[in-house]
């Protein structure tokens, strides 16, 4: 076994980005002669066929950020394992739509990842919920109503 079974199916990683880690992810699927089971991609210009591709969108990200690609992947309906820096924990509920693991560990989100891999009802269930809260809580719909009543408590206090 490589290491990158499920259930003793092969699992294949796909990771878009681009930069030092890129090379870095490259360099060591091939020294642990796992070059077959992983995919490096640069930035994806069409990000919904490659949600298409995959089972559970994976964040392992230690530092701040807005959460924009964890957004998108719950639009395509699919879990998501993070770490929960940032904007994650606005996105994810632990066990409903996603998974959180702590920063900087390895172990945590490959049981975290292995789980929704070897559990696809739970995973499907998940994706279902995230695409679900991302049309009821994050569509533009929505943004354009939160902001009227913004603008009409503003205007009723005689702003």
């Amino acid at each position: 076994a490589t290491g990158m079974e499920v259930d003793g199916r092969p699992a294949h990683v796909v990771a878009a980005g681009y930069g030092p880690g890129a090379f870095a992810i490259r360099r060591q699927a091939r020294e642990l002669g796992l070059g077959s089971r992983v995919t490096v991609t640069s930035l994806v210009a069409d990000v919904e066929a490659l949600f298409a591709t995959i089972d559970v969108f994976v964040s392992p990200r230690t530092r701040d950020w807005f959460g924009a690609p964890i957004l998108a992947a719950q639009a395509a309906g699919r879990p998501v394992v993070t770490t929960g820096v940032g904007a994650a924990f606005a996105l994810v509920t632990e066990g409903v739509n996603g998974r959180f693991v702590p920063a900087g560990d390895p172990a945590a989100l490959a049981s975290a990842v292995s789980s929704l891999l070897g559990d696809p009802d739970a995973a499907a269930r998940m994706g279902r919920e995230a695409r679900r809260m991302v049309a009821e809580r994050r569509s533009a719909a929505t943004a354009a109503e939160r902001t009227e009543v913004v603008y009409r408590e503003v205007l009723s206090d005689g702003g």
